[in-house]
């Protein structure tokens, strides 16, 4: 399932207002956890340096796996994958023109920013 701009809740006190968020149908909207997210997008314009700094680092500390931060301004996006307690071990910088493929379904959800 995909949904836009939503309240997800990390913990008990730590809530975050992504703008996507894709999970499993099986989860549904209650059940979301960082365990069970998919993928996390934000689109950033003023926010684009807390949302690649303290934002990213709040969502690899609970685990969410995937993380695409995307500068509304130069259409570049910036994906997060394999977060430890520390951040996310791995980090890229893509272009508008790039093909951004998804982890959790390489052949269904893949985009490029120019096309869109």
């Amino acid at each position: 399932m995909l949904t836009p701009e939503t309240t997800f809740r990390l913990s008990e006190d730590t809530y975050l207002e992504p703008d996507v968020v894709i999970y499993a149908r099986t989860s549904g909207l209650q059940g979301l956890t960082a365990a069970n997210v998919l993928l996390v997008v934000e689109i950033a314009d003023s926010s684009l340096r807390y949302d690649i700094g303290r934002k990213a680092a709040l969502y690899a500390s609970f685990g969410v796996r995937e993380l695409w931060v995307i500068d509304a301004v130069k259409l570049s996006p910036r994906v997060f994958r394999d977060p430890d307690a520390t951040g996310y071990r791995e980090t890229r910088d893509f272009t508008a023109s790039d093909r951004l493929i998804p982890l959790i379904a390489p052949e269904a959800f893949a985009l490029r920013l120019e096309e869109t």
